[in-house]
């Protein structure tokens, strides 16, 4: 990577996103009922060529608001926002700021989208609104606090620039950009940033980090779908991963505390402590299943490679494999309850089978006891 020469204009818009958990699920037909200016977003794999079997995602719902223009300080948002509901209960909301002038502008974007309180805060009450006119068709609604963000800077270079230069000649400056980092990266950071570079075309490239990406090109519109969703894939996955925490914290503190024998024949009996267990595998399994069933992208295989390259980046298959090793872990709990469960059961039986011996014999081995 050589030094940067000297600094290139460019113009073109920065696309915030915010994205959010709304509930376990959500019905998009019962939605668009409720909010008639919803609509469908266009599938993804319409630019390039796919053969016909390919299976397409479908897409998620669309709500494009007009809103008051933020003043961020050194930009403003423009005057409408867009919010995407996915069916398997997350939001993305997504600003648009206008840019242009020097590439090293963008570093000082960058770096203040990073801990923009007042898109945050803004973003978070448009999803409140949505989720109470489309309440009835979400599946428990709920906006968890945690939320992921993420910056996508849609360029357009100056015409005749090779756009290799990006990463050849204008490298520092870039990674910059794509960690947020208004200070100068060593050499190796700036590396590691700029490592998961994609192109289609001669006249296009992303360049995808875990904070920010760069997309050029005449139409970006589907590898932005792509990164958002990316985005909300991560959210979706931290939030499960938590929740698997605290509910394996809770199956522990339940199965290792000492019950009265009255509480063990009820709990057994009843199956209180299995249903609960059960009724946490399969809402977890939902969402699992949900959130990697909701984006097929085997017909485009550029998209298919853009999705591993910022998947890579944003750490999900780690957090896939921390999932499934608790999900299995969830499994042997249930099973070892299942089977404290069944020897209580057996005691219980045991019990009042020696009961009714006993009702039975005694009055027959000692009839004076029961007759004057």
């Amino acid at each position: 990577m050589r030094p940067d020469k000297k600094v290139m204009d460019i113009q073109g818009t920065c696309y915030t996103l915010f994205a959010y958990d709304v509930g376990l699920a959500v019905n998009l037909e019962g939605a668009a009922l409720a909010m008639a200016e919803l609509r469908r977003r266009t599938p993804l794999g319409q630019k390039r060529r796919a053969p016909p079997w390919a299976e397409q995602m479908t897409g998620p719902l669309i709500s494009s608001q007009v809103a008051p223009s933020i003043d961020l300080g050194i930009c403003r948002t423009e005057p409408q926002v867009e919010l995407v509901i996915y069916e398997f209960g997350a939001v993305s909301v997504t600003y648009t700021i206008p840019v242009q002038g020097s590439l090293e502008n963008l570093v000082d974007i960058s770096a203040m989208l990073g801990d923009a309180m007042a898109l945050a805060d803004d973003s978070r009450e448009r999803v409140k609104h949505l989720l109470t006119a489309i309440r009835g068709a979400v599946q428990r609604p709920y906006v968890a606090m945690p939320m992921e963000d993420y910056a996508i800077f849609s360029l357009q270079l100056p015409a005749g620039t090779d756009i290799s230069c990006l990463a050849n000649e204008y490298g520092t400056i870039v990674a910059r950009i794509l960690r947020g980092e208004r200070s100068a990266l060593s050499t190796q950071e700036s590396t590691d940033a700029l490592a998961q570079r994609i192109s289609y075309g001669e006249k296009d490239v992303t360049l995808a980090d875990w904070h920010a990406a760069i997309v050029v090109g005449e139409d970006t519109s589907e590898e932005r779908w792509v990164l958002e969703y990316a985005n909300v894939e991560l959210l979706e996955l931290r939030l499960l991963d938590s929740k698997i925490d605290r509910n394996l914290d809770d199956a522990y503190i339940q199965f290792s505390q000492p019950e009265r024998l009255a509480a063990k024949i009820w709990g057994a009996l009843a199956g209180t402590d299995m249903h609960s267990i059960a009724q946490l595998q399969t809402d977890t399994a939902i969402l699992y299943e949900g959130v990697h069933n909701s984006f097929k992208l085997l017909g485009d295989q550029y998209l298919a490679r853009l999705y591993r390259a910022v998947s890579g980046r944003l750490h999900l298959s780690e957090w896939d494999a921390s999932i499934e090793r608790k999900m299995r872990t969830w499994d042997s709990i249930y099973q070892k309850m299942s089977d404290r469960a069944s020897g209580w059961r057996t005691e219980a039986l045991e019990w009042i089978i020696i009961a009714l011996i006993m009702i039975e014999t005694v009055p027959a081995l000692f009839p004076g006891l029961f007759h004057k």
